[in-house]
């Protein structure tokens, strides 16, 4: 296993990372951890909520407040939208996961000046990002098939 060599200036032979560097990784490190741990709590609230919906959308089935739902709708309503919560629950882990190992292999690298935790990190990173990018692809993809669908709509009236 290579070590990562912490230099004070990067200009010698450009085979480290400035003591400046170091800081500032080691200061995303700590954002990024805060940031998925306060990711994983709202999951973990917005899991919660679903299978109260789920339970609540049940209760509706079964004939107890049928239709008397103070929010409008009925009970098979309350528990799509909360299977719906449940997928993007599941969509939004991947991310998450993804910045709380980057944090977690930063942290480790930093302390044991390993090149290889700081790869592991890096990829972690990258896996965080490419993962969002292509989320941001596909919900504008979906945008533009709603406004061109709209306008269809709109001159077909």
């Amino acid at each position: 296993m290579e070590d990562l060599i912490l230099d004070n200036d990067i200009s010698n032979g450009g085979n480290g990372l400035s003591s400046n560097s170091v800081k500032y990784l080691k200061e995303t490190a700590k954002w990024a951890k805060f940031l998925s741990i306060v990711g994983f709590v709202g999951l973990g609230l917005m899991l919660i909520m679903s299978i109260w919906g789920m339970t609540m959308g049940a209760s509706y089935n079964s004939g107890f407040g049928r239709g008397a739902s103070p929010f409008g709708g009925g009970g098979p309503s309350v528990a799509l939208v909360s299977f719906i919560y449940i997928l993007m629950i599941a969509l939004y882990f991947f991310p998450l996961y993804y910045l709380y190992n980057f944090s977690v292999k930063m942290t480790e690298s930093i302390k044991s000046a390993s090149s290889m935790s700081m790869e592991s990190a890096f990829e972690n990173l990258k896996s965080h990002y490419k993962f969002m990018g292509i989320f941001m692809i596909v919900i504008l993809s979906i945008y533009a098939l709603i406004f061109l669908f709209g306008i269809i709509v709109a001159v077909a009236s």
